[in-house]
């Protein structure tokens, strides 16, 4: 199974109650989290305001506009959500495989091949090439520098 890091707080009160076992029959896991948190929160804040979640989403035409609140609150969410994953991770009896966002961009066919490995796909499982592109520009590099000013 693999698993990223948002809206976790039903997760996390369903595991406190629950054979988690049951659910998470496969003999290992997959985390998936981004290195670069601060990359992250803003990804999600020029995400929320321009409805772009993906390269494939069409834009909103409002621009995004600097909000240093609003980035330091999708950086609360990321780590609250972080934590209530390691919880949760703690919870299972299973090994976890912890993947980055970057790694798995860098080569996604490893990926691919070892979870269809883990779980006992057999037969191809190429993927070819992805059909979104990265939507970081020199946008998101200037707020994340300015950000880290403390601007």
């Amino acid at each position: 199974m693999v698993w990223s890091q948002s809206s976790l707080g039903p997760i996390q009160a369903h595991a406190a109650t629950c054979d988690t076992g049951q659910h998470f029959s496969s003999g290992r896991l997959y985390f998936l989290e981004q290195k670069d948190v601060l990359a992250q929160a803003i990804s999600r804040l020029i995400a929320n305001k321009t409805d772009q979640w993906i390269s494939l989403d069409a834009k909103r035409a409002e621009e995004p506009v600097y909000d240093r609140n609003s980035i330091s609150k999708y950086l609360e969410m990321i780590h609250r959500d972080s934590d209530r994953w390691r919880f949760f991770r703690g919870e299972l009896d299973k090994p976890v495989v912890g993947v980055t966002y970057e790694d798995l961009m860098e080569d996604p066919q490893k990926w691919v091949d070892e979870i269809a490995h883990t779980f006992g796909v057999s037969g191809s499982t190429s993927i070819g090439p992805l059909p979104v592109n990265k939507q970081g520009n020199d946008r998101n590099s200037q707020w994340a520098e300015r950000y880290s000013r403390g601007h």
